[in-house]
């Protein structure tokens, strides 16, 4: 597990980052953002590839679990995004201003405010 204290989020990423969960049960959790134009869990301002695990009870301002920048690109590979929240109508889950690939993965209750 790995978690942020209160005013942070839990992972910024710049460069290439690659997350596998190859046990089972890793979770990214959390991260509590307030701050305008920012995510909760993860910030991607670079190529985040996620194999398995999970993104769950994060909150950020204008992203619960991921705030995919422009020109950024999100992987996501099984695992499930669950019952992150944002505070400002933007996603629960994600902000996609890149590009994002999804496969046998879930977003499921993620609540946008």
């Amino acid at each position: 597990m790995i978690s942020a204290k209160q005013d942070g989020h839990v992972i910024t990423n710049h460069g290439t980052l690659v997350i596998r969960d190859s046990v089972g049960g890793g979770v990214i959790t959390g991260g509590w953002n307030a701050a305008q134009s920012q995510g909760g869990g993860i910030i991607n301002n670079g190529t985040l590839t996620m194999e398995n695990g999970g993104i769950t009870g994060n909150h950020g301002f204008m992203a619960g679990a991921v705030l995919n920048n422009e020109s950024a690109v999100f992987i996501l590979t099984g695992g499930a995004l669950t019952g992150n929240t944002c505070g400002q109508g933007g996603g629960g889950a994600v902000v996609n201003y890149g590009t994002m690939r999804m496969a046998g993965s879930a977003i499921t209750g993620n609540v946008s405010g």
